[in-house]
């Protein structure tokens, strides 16, 4: 299943428009509260450019060689507004599977555009409770909103102007999702950085004595509990 969240996001009292989407395995959201800042959806890499053109598909994949190779590739030339043909729902998801992150630069959805394109990647999962006991989109409760933007004496959105630490969405669920689509409706100039991290590479990358001490051991995250 697909986490899908929009983040509105303010800064010394101004919105700025919309610019990226991102869709990844796991994700901090690296806001500080000591200037309010969140949920922008990007961080900066470094390297050269490589342009490809995606299997089978009529868009075009950008990754910058550097300390992120292999994690992160940008989409060009394709519309998340617009419905996604056969060819394109296979080409993206074959890309995903490779990176992992997935960038779409420049489009601003509206929430029905927003949960149709996050259904390309599979059925929706409904968003954890948050501190409100209520959904924030009472027309979309399949949406999560995460935002630090406060009106009529209202927060719009869950978490505000703090951090999130190094996470994975839901994983108090027997299933958790296994991707979430996070789309940016407002960002700072600056700050507020997203980072993701390649778990599977990680895990891969332990010493082989760790990797048979934790052979077969589980952990419990209960979701009553945080």
């Amino acid at each position: 299943d697909i986490c899908a969240e929009r983040c509105p996001d303010i800064r010394d009292g101004k919105r700025v428009p919309p610019r990226v989407g991102v869709v990844g395995p796991a994700w901090r959201d690296h806001a500080a509260a000591k200037n309010g800042e969140h949920a922008r959806m990007t961080s900066a890499f470094a390297g050269a450019v490589i342009r490809t053109r995606a299997p089978q598909g009529s868009f075009l994949l950008e990754r910058l060689l550097g300390s992120d190779e292999g994690l992160r590739v940008e989409v060009r030339g394709f519309d998340p507004s617009e419905p996604v043909n056969d060819t394109d729902h296979k080409a993206l998801h074959t890309a995903w599977r490779e990176h992992l992150v997935l960038v779409v630069r420049g489009h601003a959805l509206t929430d029905k555009q927003l949960i149709a394109f996050s259904e390309v990647f599979g059925e929706l999962d409904p968003p954890g409770p948050n501190p409100y006991g209520a959904p924030f989109l009472e027309e979309h409760p399949e949406l999560n909103v995460i935002s630090n933007v406060v009106e009529d004496g209202k927060h719009i959105g869950g978490l505000g102007a703090g951090e999130a630490v190094w996470q994975a969405d839901m994983t108090y669920q027997d299933l958790p999702p296994k991707a979430g689509v996070l789309h940016a409706l407002e960002l700072p100039d600056s700050g507020g950085d997203t980072y993701f991290a390649n778990m599977i590479e990680a895990y891969e990358s332990l010493p082989d004595d760790l990797k048979q001490r934790i052979e077969g051991r589980v952990a419990i995250h209960d979701g009553a509990h945080n």
